[in-house]
């Protein structure tokens, strides 16, 4: 269960994430996964480490924290000028939700009350949600569940960090 939410959160962030990108940038997500009944909680914390705009790379740490204490961490690169680009996106969609298919919803969670765009994040393996906000990495809840197993996956803010 701990490599389908590293996955998630991997996948996220290399595709979705609109915050404008700052050595520093942090957010902590309490993450919930169910497969067959079973269920798996643990937090992940993913923090932008360097950047390099001359070789157009962003580098993040993520460290997950498991239930039974147990620590990973992980170093990737991402395209900066991805992240920059749908960075300058995000008050768009915050704008323009409805017009863009989404739905305004304040969401509370531990980090504090945000103003959201839902938006429907389905493909053909998967449905799900995510809810974005002006936070590091620009979202503060996504859902998803697997079509073929049923299995689902919740990733909620737990609190973050504005960088330099």
């Amino acid at each position: 269960m701990n490599k389908m939410i590293t996955f998630a959160v991997t996948s996220l962030l290399t595709s979705l994430a609109f915050a404008w990108p700052a050595v520093g940038d942090s957010s902590t997500f309490v993450a919930v996964s169910s497969v067959s009944g079973a269920t798996s909680t643990m937090e992940v914390k993913i923090t932008a480490t360097a950047i390099d705009a001359a070789a157009d790379t962003l580098t993040l740490e993520m460290v997950t924290l498991a239930a039974d204490g147990q620590t990973q961490t992980e170093t990737q690169t991402a395209p900066l000028s991805s992240f920059q680009q749908l960075a300058q996106a995000l008050p768009m969609l915050l704008g323009n939700c409805a017009a863009v298919g989404g739905v305004v919803e304040v969401l509370k969670t531990d980090a504090g009350t945000f103003d959201t765009c839902k938006m429907t994040d389905d493909s053909a393996e998967q449905t799900g949600f995510i809810w974005f906000a002006n936070v590091p990495f620009g979202f503060v809840k996504q859902t998803h569940t697997v079509i073929a197993t049923g299995a689902t996956e919740e990733l909620v803010l737990k609190s973050y960090v504005n960088g330099l």
